[in-house]
């Protein structure tokens, strides 16, 4: 009897500690989460710096016509991207880390999203259909897009045209 007073004492002993290293390691999992998704997001606390960013806008044309909707992607080689959404003129404006605030300096490989989805419908919703490209597929991806920027101070638009 003595012995399975002693078990359950040290499984309880156990589950306490364990169960609090569990929460624990829990509560800095969820600290490091947040953190990381603060700085992604760009809603960091104030005392907090980024690279330095620039204004861009510019218009994105498709066989001579302006783009109506998608996103403009500028994926630079090692700092934050920025993205900008396709208005029905086809001007875009960048932003990074608060809305046009621009992107960071550098060279940047460019990706552009267009399709015909109501983003008011949800797959299996009433009315849902499978979303058709816009542009060619191979706009969608940085190795095979072919389209590249370069941000320098003085830079305003940049302005694509797709075949």
């Amino acid at each position: 009897m003595a012995t399975r007073i002693e078990r359950g004492r040290f499984l309880i002993f156990s589950t306490a500690v364990f169960g609090y290293q569990r929460r624990r390691r829990r509560c800095a999992l969820s600290l490091v989460a947040t953190l990381s998704c603060w700085g992604v997001l760009g809603c960091a606390p104030k005392g907090i710096s980024h690279p330095k960013t620039i204004p861009v806008k510019g218009k994105v044309t498709y066989q001579g016509k302006p783009l109506t909707q998608g996103t403009v992607n500028f994926l630079p080689e090692d700092s934050w991207p920025a993205i900008g959404e396709i208005q029905p003129n086809g001007e875009y404006t960048l932003s990074t880390f608060e809305k046009g605030d621009g992107a960071v300096l550098g060279f940047h490989r460019v990706v552009i999203f267009s399709t015909d989805a109501n983003p008011r419908l949800m797959p299996g919703s009433p009315h849902y259909k499978t979303p058709k490209e816009l542009i060619p597929k191979k706009y969608t991806t940085a190795e095979s897009s072919g389209l590249e920027a370069i941000v320098e101070p003085g830079t305003k638009a940049i302005d694509f045209e797709l075949k």
